[in-house]
């Protein structure tokens, strides 16, 4: 996983909190059994930024890989929009195929004045979203990005 390091017009503290969470994605794609992306919005607000992804090797998640640091409009990716304007976590599904559809849930991150500045997904497949505690390791897997307070090293992490 590639990050971007340099994010323009984020605060320090913004970009603090994005690195960070960058660092836990391939954990918290693992914990979560979900395909994780960390959406960066920038502070004009125009289109959006994928800051990374991350693929869980605990189970199979069908997706098209999105090339980081790639822009997406904010019209495309309504669930994401709807989170940050909301700061809220929203649950929906995305369209991945023509006729195929996997859940995804969105939270918002916050930063220290309360407001939005980037977001999580987290996006399942059909055969993830019968476990019933599928919805609890998504919401650990998020707590985790959420309070990370240092980066994630180790090597198991790094893929």
């Amino acid at each position: 996983m590639r990050a971007r390091m340099r994010w323009e017009g984020l605060t320090d503290d913004q970009i603090r909190r994005i690195r960070l969470v960058l660092s836990g994605l391939n954990l918290a794609s693992d914990l979560s059994h979900a395909l994780v992306t960390l959406y960066v919005l920038p502070p004009n607000g125009r289109k959006m930024s994928i800051a990374g992804q991350a693929q869980p090797e605990t189970g199979f998640v069908p997706h098209r890989a999105t090339e980081e640091e790639q822009p997406a409009s904010l019209m495309e990716e309504p669930l994401v929009w709807r989170s940050l304007v909301s700061r809220r976590p929203i649950i929906g599904k995305r369209e991945w195929a023509l006729g195929v559809f996997l859940d995804m849930q969105v939270y918002p991150l916050l930063d220290g004045a309360n407001q939005p500045f980037a977001a999580v997904s987290f996006e399942v497949g059909s055969s993830e979203t019968e476990v019933p505690e599928q919805q609890v390791f998504i919401e650990m897997a998020y707590r985790f990005l959420s309070g990370l307070q240092r980066p994630v090293q180790g090597k198991a992490y790094e893929r």
